[in-house]
């Protein structure tokens, strides 16, 4: 760590009680938020040195999804994208269709020229990366808000995030983040390990917001084998696919069913 003062949206206390129980983490791991230094609640004013800023809770993509809005600048995690990629998907743990719909309308009510930075781009079509864009931009071009209201643009969503593959380093990045950056401790040998729990999506889809759908999966969460790097150590595709198919033979006729290799993504 760097040292410098950290902070995030009070709401990731919710957030680290879904993924402990998913990691299995022990009843030491704090789900307090004590890893940052300050908790934002939403509407909260800060500065970044002289320039005035504030935290606006943006949840649905997940549930402490967060906007700073410094300046005249916006950072907006995921909530649009560049216009050309769309919207974040909302089908995470505790996301929400309806909701990413009402924090990307509130960040759209800030005013037009206010800039927007974006917490990913896809490069559709092979294009040079962009990052900014305005709140003009997104009005006019956004490909996933201009022909929707909001009971569309759920049905849309929901519809689309079923055809998504979970992100490739999703299970193993979640351990790391909600410990504020920090690697999990090391263990009697004094080596790091990173957990990837087997099942984890039905396992904590029953946290997610009464107004979103189930989350739909055909093998049992078995959807992220694609890739795990942690120093010198790959497993990577198939090899690790057939070590978890070892693992798990016998215990469900459907987890070894299929392997889905592709990467995934946010959107």
């Amino acid at each position: 760590m760097t040292g410098a003062p950290t902070a995030i949206g009070d709401r990731v206390t919710e957030v680290q009680k879904i993924w402990k129980m998913a990691y299995h983490l022990p009843e030491t791991f704090p789900t307090d938020g004590s890893q940052w230094d300050h908790l934002f609640a939403d509407g909260e004013r800060f500065a970044v040195g002289a320039i005035e800023a504030r935290a606006l809770l943006s949840p649905g993509h997940t549930l402490c999804s967060m906007t700073y809005v410094i300046g005249d600048a916006a950072f907006v995690h995921d909530t649009v994208f560049m216009p050309d990629s769309g919207t974040a998907r909302a089908d995470f743990p505790g996301g929400d269709a309806l909701e990413i719909w009402r924090s990307i309308q509130r960040i759209l009510k800030l005013p037009d020229d206010t800039r927007l930075f974006a917490g990913h781009d896809y490069r559709p079509g092979g294009r040079e990366a962009r990052w900014e864009s305005t709140v003009a931009e997104q009005k006019a071009h956004n490909l996933h808000l201009k022909d929707h209201d909001e009971s569309s643009f759920v049905k849309f969503r929901n519809e689309r995030d079923r055809s998504l593959p979970l992100p490739s380093l999703m299970l193993s990045a979640l351990q790391v983040n909600i410990a504020g950056g920090r690697l999990p401790p090391q263990e009697e040998d004094r080596r790091r390990y990173l957990k990837i729990p087997l099942n984890a999506v039905p396992l904590v889809s029953s946290v997610r917001s009464s107004s979103a759908e189930a989350a739909r999966t055909d093998d049992v969460g078995y959807q992220n084998t694609a890739a795990i790097r942690y120093g010198s150590i790959d497993l990577v595709n198939d090899s690790f696919g057939r070590q978890a198919d070892e693992c798990t033979e016998g215990l469900s006729p459907t987890v070894n069913r299929r392997r889905t290799s592709a990467t995934g993504g946010y959107r």
